[in-house]
């Protein structure tokens, strides 16, 4: 718990940040757990175009889901420790394997809507910590940033324009 740095933020209660980490965190590590489920089911022309995509956003996710642990316990706070917990303390409405798992199309749908929920609850978060807490600020940024990204490949996969790798994985 940094002191004099905690000191800085003003205009909103780090409880409050916290609790925002903590939903993003669990969306982070739900997302590994949804990589982790389906990887190994892939059939088909998924299992040929998506199988090394996953093994990126599972890393991304683990990045991003540690960043936001650090900065919570910067705070004073922590982030759900209980896997079982991840979906509801998340900005996700569920956990589900997009069918069937031979369509890459449906698949990438099926993220494509989940990343577009989550850059809204970045979104939401990164706003309300502006100019209060900017050390919490940058770090919503830069993840937000990478969401974007993603966001835009995969959009970019369902409109059938070729997507280089660079701009996927960040």
């Amino acid at each position: 718990m940094g002191t004099v740095g905690n000191s800085l933020i003003s205009g909103i209660d780090p409880r409050e940040i916290v609790e925002g980490l903590d939903a993003l965190y669990a969306f982070e590590m739900s997302v590994v757990c949804w990589t982790m489920a389906v990887r190994p089911q892939l059939t088909g022309a998924a299992l040929v175009f998506l199988t090394d995509e996953f093994g990126e956003v599972q890393a991304e996710s683990l990045k991003h889901a540690a960043a936001l642990a650090d900065r919570a316990a910067h705070l004073g706070g922590g982030v759900t420790g209980d896997p079982t917990e991840f979906i509801s303390r998340s900005p996700l409405d569920g956990f589900a394997l997009p069918e069937p798992l031979s369509d890459p199309a449906a698949i990438v749908s099926y993220a494509l809507a989940q990343v577009q929920r989550v850059i809204r609850s970045y979104g939401a978060l990164t706003a309300a910590v502006a100019g209060k807490d900017e050390v919490t600020h940058r770090l919503l940024v830069g993840i937000l940033r990478d969401h974007v990204a993603r966001e835009d490949a995969l959009e970019g996969v369902l409109q059938g324009v070729p997507v280089p790798a660079s701009a996927v994985v960040r």
